[in-house]
């Protein structure tokens, strides 16, 4: 088992670091790599580097522009031949909007590198930040994450199960496994990108190493076994990135519905994340295909709920302030003897309005559900 980290784990002896090895490619060290001024030219066959985009175990991923056709690409390049094999193989076989497309691959010293279309857009991770690292943000990307506030979590969610869907029901089913803010892309667009393969494997190959990223992989991973369900694991960890802006770190092993309820989550999407997260394979989704419909039941309830409460509240908001001010008019200036009967009517329709959204507020966090038992056990 190796994580993300570079740091390769027994199996027997988890977490127990055994080596750490630095990326480097051709003739080059892996120091000079890291000092390199990518602003400078540098060029690997036809492809002219342009900056570094991100680095791995055993590879280091590149925005590169093709000499020839001025188009930009993602150029992977491993240090050593045989690891590039698996991923080359691998994208070769898949054909989806939202996987990028193997264009070109080569050896060259020491190495191989192979090309792909580069997705332009943010991670995730840049795209969802919490005020803390706000401030240590570019200003490119804060301009970008601007461009994207109006793109709705759901629509991720649901773009993301649908990239999944496709994987793992290939004639071979396709495990991503390495699922996490990192390798996920938002395009300008709104269109969700799955990157870095690197990971992934067909259903049933033997693996005599393996990648995983701590806090976003099931626990049956680090026993060796990995399948379609451990990928919706890791889905559900995304999920509750996506709408509470939340990492593993902060919430640790909680899979309680009210607690995410509390961190910012429609109950709705927060049990089906809670779903996602069991410890026992068995108790998740059977499938991306059943994740899938229960994020469409929700997006669609979540419509009607919010048009029922539109009509509502027009009718509560609007009915009582016609009837307040008609209440005004008539004592006021008809000198009639009902209007002050209508002046505390329509105030009372405005309160009762407030008040029962203030309770289906605080019914949907969980709170007056315990204030409600609280109140029965001190009668008791």
């Amino acid at each position: 088992m190796k994580d993300r980290n570079n740091t390769v784990t027994n199996d027997k002896r988890k977490g127990q670091q055994t080596s750490n090895r630095e990326p480097g490619w051709g003739n080059m060290p892996a120091e000079d790599m890291k000092n390199m001024d990518f602003r400078t030219d540098f060029q690997i066959g036809q492809y002219r580097i342009i900056k570094r985009l991100g680095s791995g175990a055993n590879a280091e991923v590149f925005l590169a522009k093709d000499l020839n056709t001025g188009i930009e690409y993602a150029v992977k390049i491993f240090d050593d031949g045989d690891t590039h094999k698996k991923e080359r193989n691998l994208l070769r076989s898949l054909n989806h909007k939202g996987i990028p497309k193997l264009k070109d691959c080569f050896p060259i010293l020491n190495g191989y590198c192979i090309v792909m279309d580069y997705a332009k857009g943010v991670s995730l991770k840049n795209l969802f930040r919490d005020g803390r690292t706000e401030s240590r943000q570019t200003e490119k990307r804060r301009t970008e994450s601007k461009q994207m506030e109006s793109i709705q979590p759901a629509s991720i969610a649901e773009q993301l199960t649908e990239i999944l869907i496709y994987l793992h029901t290939r004639p071979i089913p396709v495990i991503h496994g390495d699922l996490k803010p990192e390798n996920i892309v938002v395009t300008e667009s709104g269109e969700v990108r799955l990157l870095d393969f690197g990971s992934a494997f067909f259903l049933g190959d033997f693996l005599s190493e393996y990648y995983a990223t701590n806090g976003y992989a099931a626990p049956e991973v680090f026993e060796g076994r990995c399948d379609q369900r451990s990928d919706l694991y890791s889905f559900g960890k995304v999920l509750i990135y996506l709408m509470c802006k939340k990492t593993p770190e902060v919430y640790g092993k909680k899979k309680d519905t009210g607690f995410f309820v509390r961190l910012g989550m429609k109950k709705k999407y927060a049990r089906i994340a809670v779903k996602c997260i069991a410890e026992d394979p068995a108790r998740r989704f059977s499938s991306a295909k059943e994740l899938y419909k229960a994020l469409l039941k929700c997006q669609k309830s979540s419509g009607l709920e919010g048009a029922c409460k539109t009509v509502e509240q027009f009718f509560c908001e609007a009915g009582g302030g016609i009837i307040a001010i008609y209440g005004l008019f008539d004592y006021f200036i008809r000198n009639g003897k009902y209007g002050k009967y209508f002046v505390p009517a329509g105030c009372l329709m405005l309160v009762l309005r407030l008040v029962s959204e203030s309770v289906r507020r605080k019914s949907a966090e969980g709170e007056f559900v315990v204030e409600y038992s609280i109140f029965l056990s001190g009668k008791r």
